[in-house]
């Protein structure tokens, strides 16, 4: 087994795909967006073209937040796109976004969280993610920076997955 780099959140890869298990105590799993999210295109209203898939897997503790997404673009080609950071407004790392380097999260209450992104120090987007009070929908309100300094703006619909 793998761990990331805080040691927190284990991991393994099998056949290219990345499993997780969720740790912690009760509380941490019980977080409305502790799960495994599914891209729902019909739900979705993309700038762009949609992805064949994009699957999302979300661990929150009390102010810690792990994802890793798994997106397959229209092209076919893949992106594993992964992030272990905090929930408290500082820059943390994200690997293997083309659009992102860091990433900086706040949890602006139970079911919503906001995040601004850079690269190279810009700002390439933000975010406003929500559940549902059922817990069974993610919503995420983009809005994405042009090099024009226009921003678009896109939403992007998850359905809670059971294993």
């Amino acid at each position: 087994m793998n761990t990331s780099r805080r040691g927190r959140w284990p991991w393994v890869t099998l056949n290219g795909r990345i499993w997780t298990d969720v740790v912690g105590s009760p509380s941490d799993r019980d977080d409305p967006f502790t799960g495994v999210w599914s891209f729902s295109p019909a739900k979705s209203r993309l700038a762009g073209s949609p992805p064949r898939s994009w699957n999302q897997e979300i661990q929150i503790s009390a102010d810690e937040i792990h994802v890793v997404e798994d997106v397959v673009l229209g092209d076919g080609s893949r992106m594993i796109v992964s992030v272990d950071g905090r929930l408290d407004g500082g820059d943390c790392a994200v690997r293997g976004s083309p659009v992102a380097d860091t990433i900086a999260y706040r949890r602006l209450g139970p079911l919503r969280i906001a995040g601004i992104a850079r690269r190279s120090g810009r700002v390439s987007f933000t975010e406003t993610v929500t559940v549902s009070a059922d817990r069974r929908v993610m919503t995420m309100t983009l809005s994405i920076a042009g090099p024009d300094g226009t921003s678009t703006s896109s939403v992007a619909v998850f359905d809670r997955r059971t294993r």
